[in-house]
């Protein structure tokens, strides 16, 4: 597999407008048109997530858009907080065509293995996964969880390539080289200090601090509040 963590953004709408929009769309690496694009895994039961088509064939993704934003709302997080994550995963051109249901499969292994949506966490982010072409899919997710708490994810570029492992074992796909952590290393304690400043800037509160440093790898014990 082959997959991109985009640049996190800060409007959900205006980026499911772009998945959703047919024909040739401009994507880069991506040789393919958008087309026959739909919804095929998410947080809740697909067909309270699929977008209505207008009168003209276009996917009204207004609703969509606002039930993936409403804990980033309830949470009182703004854009600029840059809530809006998008990963993009691909298979190998050489690699046999993948139905929905495999896909939805992968997808979800993927929001498992970032953090972001654990299999059987009800309260997790709130997040798609969109179809529109033969080999590859889009996720997008909010990373405000639905019990109100907000997901900082780390390393996703390595833990990412770590879900492609499974998934390409799972299916019989054309393997991908592992990521390259420079592994062994242990972490100094000048790191450390450092990721429990990054976690200290910002958090608007103890149980935002704590949660930052324990997904930053600080915090590898409890962490308790004074």
């Amino acid at each position: 597999m082959i997959e991109k963590v985009c640049r996190r953004g800060t409007d959900t709408r205006r980026l499911l407008v772009y998945l959703f929009t047919e024909g040739r769309a401009g994507e880069r690496g991506l040789d393919s048109e958008h087309r026959d694009v739909r919804v095929i895994a998410g947080w809740d039961t697909l067909s309270l997530l699929g977008p209505v088509r207008g009168e003209e064939g276009r996917a009204q993704v207004s609703r969509l858009a606002g039930l993936l934003d409403a804990p980033v709302r309830a949470g009182g997080v703004s854009k600029d907080a840059k809530p809006v994550y998008h990963l993009a995963i691909s298979a190998a051109l050489a690699d046999r065509l993948l139905s929905d249901a495999e896909w939805a499969d992968i997808a979800a292994e993927y929001v498992d293995q970032l953090g972001l949506a654990r299999r059987g966490d009800s309260d997790a982010v709130r997040w798609v996964a969109v179809r529109h072409a033969d080999n590859h899919v889009h996720v997008v997710a909010t990373l405000v969880r639905q019990d109100g708490h907000r997901v900082f994810p780390y390393n996703d570029f390595y833990r990412s390539r770590d879900a492609s492992r499974p998934v390409e074992q799972r299916y019989g796909l054309t393997a991908t080289s592992p990521a390259d952590r420079t592994s062994g290393r242990e972490t100094t304690r000048g790191e450390l200090r450092g990721r429990g400043r990054a976690a200290l800037a910002g958090s608007q509160g103890w149980e935002e601090f704590a949660e930052r440093l324990r997904l930053s790898g600080a915090g590898s014990g409890a962490v308790q509040h004074p």
